[in-house]
């Protein structure tokens, strides 16, 4: 029997995408938010925002920041 082995590039987490997006710094002034993006760790990246991450970082798709949100959203969830 042959197995056939697929690899899955490893999810980032929202910090991690934020940095791949050129920092918190960056991606606030481009998203024109007065506080930045310093909750979006605790909270997730609102959706109205996913356009502007997709074009600071082409190799961020709308399915990884949706799974980042979830897994994110539902580690909240366990820990209340």
């Amino acid at each position: 029997m042959e197995f056939i082995s697929i690899v899955c590039p490893a999810m980032r987490t929202i910090p991690e995408i934020i940095e791949a997006a050129g920092g918190s710094k960056t991606v606030g002034e481009r998203v024109a938010l007065k506080d930045g993006v310093r909750k979006w760790p605790e909270i997730g990246i609102p959706n109205r925002y996913w356009d502007a991450l997709i074009a600071m970082c082409p190799d961020l798709t709308v399915d990884e920041l949706h799974a980042a949100n979830r897994v994110l959203r539902h580690d909240l969830q366990e820990a209340s």
